[in-house]
């Protein structure tokens, strides 16, 4: 069986909490990262299609071509602060997921 590029290293780690977020041509909805409100985050993501994020606070707009470009299959890590706890994605050009993990407090 071949590997998750989100599973640990280590046999012995805590397991993975992966949240899978639709997206399509309609930004999705604002989803929080962050439910402690404490500290920034270091989060990984890893779209199955080409999308764009965008993050701020729980009334942050819509997603459109003009934010993040996020590549297919390609994980990327970002660090968020507590005001910037939510996202929204939306499709370039084909409907996929988008699945993150909160890695780990930042320093």
């Amino acid at each position: 069986m071949p590997k998750s590029p989100f599973q640990r290293a280590r046999a012995n780690a805590a397991p993975l909490v992966v949240t899978a977020t639709a997206f399509t041509a309609v930004s999705t909805a604002a989803i929080q990262i962050n439910s402690t409100g404490v500290g920034r985050q270091v989060i990984v993501l890893l779209p199955t299609q080409n999308c764009f994020i965008k993050f701020g606070d729980a009334s942050v707009g819509a997603a459109t071509s003009a934010d993040w470009p996020l590549v297919a299959n390609q994980r990327v890590r970002f660090v968020v602060s507590n005001d910037s706890s939510y996202f929204r994605v939306v499709r370039n050009s084909a409907d996929g997921v988008l699945d993150w993990y909160v890695a780990s407090k930042a320093v």
